[in-house]
């Protein structure tokens, strides 16, 4: 018996052939966990489509629909475009990631934050 690693992780004790055996297994495991199941447990109510709501966000503010998924510096429309798309469509973070262009889910809960922060202290944000 021997101790085998593989890919800078311990995958078990045992012979070669074994230890073979359980790293496939886990591969084939690891395959249908790509994305986490903590998006199944959120409750979620569709009023709107996320186009609807692009649409109508771009309108309110008098801005061009393009231009909220547009990376601009010092600019509160993409983090009020996620608030309005995660209120009204009931789109998860990763799901208003894609669609602004944003690099991921957790770039657009610090948006919201930052966001939620800001109306606290300006109101006529």
């Amino acid at each position: 018996m021997s101790l085998y690693t593989i890919n800078l992780g311990t995958v078990g004790l045992g012979s070669e052939s074994y230890i073979e055996e359980v790293a496939s297994e886990q591969k084939k495991r690891a395959q249908g966990y790509s994305q986490r199941e903590d998006l199944d447990f959120q409750k979620t109510e569709v009023l709107y489509s996320a186009e609807e709501v692009l649409h109508r966000v771009a309108e309110a503010l008098g801005v061009e629909t393009d231009e909220l998924c547009r990376r601009q510096r010092n600019s509160w429309l993409r983090p009020l475009c996620s608030h309005a798309l995660q209120l009204f469509s009931g789109l998860h973070t990763r799901q208003i990631a894609r669609t602004l262009s944003i690099g991921s889910g957790a770039a657009v809960s610090k948006q919201l934050r930052l966001l939620k922060d800001a109306l606290s202290k300006d109101r006529h944000l």
